[in-house]
């Protein structure tokens, strides 16, 4: 891939760079369009499998660690977040 995601992203939908859609995009979203056609792209060429699975996954194990509230810190910042406007 050659230039920008945002590059890409305009390039594949044909906006110009003052179109709404591509100006209210974040930077995930981009991201997000960008990867799933690369790798759409790649399981149409055969060069990837439909499903990958991962043998050492362990649902129970992730969701122990999501349970143990001392790895959670607690923020109070009312700020809001960059990408959501």
């Amino acid at each position: 891939m050659a230039g920008t995601p945002e590059l890409w992203f305009r390039r594949t939908y044909k906006l110009p760079p003052t179109d709404p859609r591509f100006l209210d995009a974040t930077a995930a979203d981009i991201l997000t369009e960008l990867y799933a056609y690369h790798y759409d792209d790649l399981r149409r060429e055969g060069r990837v499998e439909d499903e990958i699975e991962d043998e050492g996954f362990d649902l129970d194990d992730v969701l122990r660690d999501t349970e143990d509230d001392s790895q959670w810190e607690t923020v109070d910042d009312d700020r809001p977040h960059p990408d959501r406007r």
